[in-house]
């Protein structure tokens, strides 16, 4: 059995909510029925691959697959519902909506935190059997664990190629940001003896992305 990701865990059950509130408040809210029908059609999609992954007797290789398929096809969508509900100005949201989309009341502050100028580095710190350990890092300061200041988290592409083969940016997934610099990747039996190739950059407490720094690729073992 493969190693299950408990952010992607986490994110199932934010998901559910997310759905069934915007299925009874989201016309109120906004959203157009036609964007509501697709969003039901993603989760019915996340639950079967969601179910599969999960359970003991058909987690693997292919379940895994199918999970960060679903995870790169919906969170986009469900993140882009959430920003046009979020950015209506001809609604005022109530602590409930708030609660249930995850759209949490903005704090005044005296002066926004720019993203970080800082390009991250990103390398291996160890691996083993479909998994690499991983720090990004300031390149100037590569051995502090801490990230710069203006970088609320870090985010990171993933591509997974043939040896010898380099990847063009096209080939690259995004990741779920990560809030330390040290992290795991987790790959499937599919992946072993290839090479995978990560670019890391951050992100500001905001979310405003900065710049992609160097790529890094390692075999898969």
């Amino acid at each position: 059995m493969l190693k299950l990701n408990v952010k992607t865990v986490f994110y199932h059950f934010f998901f559910m909510a997310f759905v069934a509130y915007v299925d009874l408040f989201g016309v109120a809210l906004g959203v157009s029925p036609d964007l509501i029908t697709a969003l039901d059609e993603h989760w019915k999609n996340w639950q079967k691959a969601f179910a599969a992954w999960v359970s003991p007797t058909t987690n693997g290789d292919i379940s895994l697959s199918d999970m960060n398929n679903q995870y790169n096809i919906c969170a986009p969508f469900v993140e882009a519902i959430r920003l046009t509900i979020k950015n209506n100005v001809l609604i005022t949201l109530s602590g409930t909506d708030r609660k249930n989309l995850n759209i949490p009341l903005e704090k005044p502050r005296s002066g926004k935190i720019p993203v970080t100028k800082v390009l991250p580095g990103i390398t291996s710190v160890s691996k083993s059997s479909l998994i690499i350990n991983l720090f990004a890092f300031d390149p100037a300061l590569p051995t502090k664990k801490t990230k710069p200041y203006g970088a609320g988290s870090v985010g990171y592409l993933l591509a997974i190629m043939p040896v010898g083969v380099t990847p063009v940016l096209a080939d690259y997934k995004n990741q779920i940001p990560e809030k330390k610099t040290m992290f795991q990747s987790l790959f499937t039996l599919a992946d072993v003896g290839k090479n995978a190739w990560f670019i890391a950059y951050y992100l500001s407490p905001t979310n405003e992305k900065g710049d992609n720094g160097e790529p890094f690729n390692t075999l898969i073992v």
